[in-house]
Parts: structure tokens; sequence; C-alpha cells
């Protein structure tokens, strides 16, 4: 929301109309009168195809289908996981756990597999620090959050780990909430990193460190690199918005 929120905004001010669709108007869309599309979040292969149909002047955010074709802005996942465990690792954090989610394709039919998990998985591994039994995956909520905090607590017990990267804030809230009703110290026994920065992310208690995502930045740069397309370019790009470590008093 906050990325279409910035691109109907920045699209405002340069005197743009902007058409609003959601995933089930695709049939709308090819019946409006479009001049090119800001597409966010994940998409099918065959729904890229339906959009390709409308217009080639596509630019996606928050996902790459294909770079070849088709201009993105995305954020670098892979960096912005290995900030978060640099930050453990150099406060002698070694038993690292991780709590995530999957998501899936607009049409519902295919699972994405998650560059947060995935950079973590082979982060750990090549410090020889991983345990797969210490990931938890569920859905990018705060109740799978709490849900799947509870669940590592059960299975560790004393010997849970000291730190835990969330794949978002809304996770990080869940976990929090979890740990303060089991009586487990935070930061000190267990340090908490979110990610994305939500507006609420310094009010919760206490108040979460993550990693900020520029999704304002994403929403401005999607129109700028539309435009552009529009004016005559020719040749793609895959644009990465760069992320920052906030730290709050949820780790150490």
């Amino acid at each position: 929301m906050s990325i279409r929120l910035a691109v109907e905004k920045y699209s405002q001010q340069h005197g743009l109309q902007v058409v609003k669709f959601f995933q089930y108007d695709f049939e709308k869309i090819k019946q409006a009168d479009v001049q090119g599309i800001i597409a966010i979040g994940k998409f099918s292969l065959e729904q890229v195809k339906e959009l390709a149909q409308i217009t080639d002047m596509i630019t996606f955010v928050d996902s790459s289908p294909d770079d070849e074709q088709f201009d993105s802005i995305v954020i670098d996942f892979e960096k912005a996981t290995q900030k978060a465990l640099d930050h453990f690792l150099t406060r002698g954090h070694k038993k690292i756990g991780y709590i995530g989610g999957r998501e899936t394709y607009r049409d519902y039919k295919t699972s994405i597999e998650d560059p947060r998990e995935k950079t973590f998985k082979a982060y750990m591994a090549a410090k020889k620090l991983l345990d797969e039994s210490s990931l938890y995956i569920g859905s990018f909520t705060v109740d799978d959050g709490y849900s799947l905090m509870n669940q590592a607590i059960h299975d560790y017990g004393e010997k849970l780990p000291t730190a835990f990267f969330t794949g978002n804030d809304l996770l990080a809230m869940g976990a929090l909430r979890a740990l303060h009703e089991a009586g487990v110290a935070v930061p000190d026994r267990v340090s908490i990193i979110g990610v994305n920065d939500i507006s609420v992310s310094k009010y919760v208690y206490p108040p979460l460190s993550t990693i900020k995502v520029y999704t304002e930045m994403m929403g401005e740069t999607a129109v700028d690199t539309l435009l552009e397309r529009i004016a005559g370019r020719k040749i793609t790009k895959k644009i990465f918005i760069s992320t920052s470590l906030i730290l709050r008093d949820s780790s150490n």
C-alpha cells in the first residue's frame, strides 16, 4: 500500500492520470486506455503475459519477472539479510533463528521462494552456523510471528537461539509478544530484527530494530522509470533500492 500511495502522489505531482486496478480486474485493464502500467507485487508468468498484451510499457515493482523485457524496481533482500546477520554476528551471537513467510502469486497457485529465507540459509551455512531446525516458516502476519515463536520456545526451551531475524516487522511484533508472555527478556536473552520499518515499529515494546525499506522511493522511481520508457528508452532497467539497518531496543 505504501508503494501504491507513493506512485499515486508522485504521479499527481507530474500531472499524470492514474487509474487503479487490482488483481481481479485484468479484464477491466484491457478495456481501459492506458499508456503504461506500474505493476506492484508478485505476478505469475501467465499474468505477465496478460499485462503484456495490453502494453509493453510495464514497470514491475517488488518483483522482476523478465529482466530482458520489462523494467523493474526491487529491493536487494540478499544484502538486507546479510546486514541483519552481520550485526548479530559482530555482537557475538552464534545461535541465530529465522522466522519467515511464503507468498504466492496473485493467482494463488504457486509459492514463491523468499530471498530472505534463501540468503539466511546460504549465509549461515557459509559461516558453518546453520541449524535448519531453527527456521520457522508461515505467512507474513502478526499471528504467525506469535505462533512460530511460541513453537520455537516450546522446541528449544532454555536452549532457544539468542537472536532471531524475521522476514518482516509484522512477524517480529508477533514474536515479541510471544517472548514477552513466556518471560523471555528482549534483548537481554533474545534479540530481534525485522524488515520494513513500518510506522508502528518504533512504538512497540521494546522498539523494534529493523531493516528499513524505502517504499516511497520505490514508488517514485517506478514512475520516473515508466516515463522514460514512454519517452522512448528501449533498453530495460532493473533498479535496486538500498536498505538501512535501524537499531532500536529489540537487539543488542
